[in-house]
């Protein structure tokens, strides 16, 4: 477990408090005045929202390389579950906002979210797959040897003890740099 407090910062503390704070504090309340139960639509919205939400917070904490690679398949199909959600969230949220109700201000606002969390949504999956084509780039070339152990991805080095393992690890290092979390904030 030591190995997961790296990811736990005040980015990750303010995000699940606010999760809370809106989905338990906050929204209850209104929603119980608005009838949300008379809804499906709204509550589909809602679901599919704290869906993606949970996954945002639990991939941002247990990140593929946790417990030595054992996180991957549960930080992989949280995302890919959070990314599904997203999608059907902001079409549910989209008509909802422009077709049942008349606050236009609040329509465009909300769809303004929705389109940049689309966007943040789009560029993380456009950085894995960025990573995944430098790995497998980097697998052909020879620099990295990958093996299934276990379900998860185990990274090995080659021609450990050798005088040209120093340079094909600067090899390794020097393209791994450029990594995937440097295109999701690009």
């Amino acid at each position: 477990m030591a190995t997961c407090i790296k990811n736990f910062n005040i980015y990750w503390f303010g995000a699940t408090l606010l999760l809370f704070w809106f989905f338990f504090i906050h929204a209850p309340p209104v929603l119980i005045q608005d009838h949300a139960k008379d809804r499906p639509l709204l509550c589909l919205h809602l679901c599919c929202a704290f869906s993606i939400s949970v996954a945002c917070i639990h991939n941002s904490l247990l990140t593929p390389s946790l417990f030595d690679g054992q996180a991957q398949p549960f930080h992989v199909w949280v995302g890919r579950v959070g990314l599904i959600a997203g999608i059907v969230s902001f079409c549910a949220g989209g008509y909802i906002a422009w077709f049942q109700q008349d606050d236009l201000g609040f329509a465009t606002g909300i769809t303004i979210g929705g389109l940049l969390q689309l966007n943040a949504a789009r560029l993380g999956y456009g950085s894995i797959q960025r990573c995944l084509d430098r790995r497998s780039t980097l697998r052909l070339s020879g620099l990295i040897h990958t093996t299934r152990a276990s379900g998860y991805l185990k990274v090995k080095k080659q021609l450990e003890g050798d005088k040209e393992n120093g340079e094909l690890k600067q090899q390794k290092d020097a393209a791994l740099q450029d990594g995937w979390m440097q295109y999701m904030f690009s």
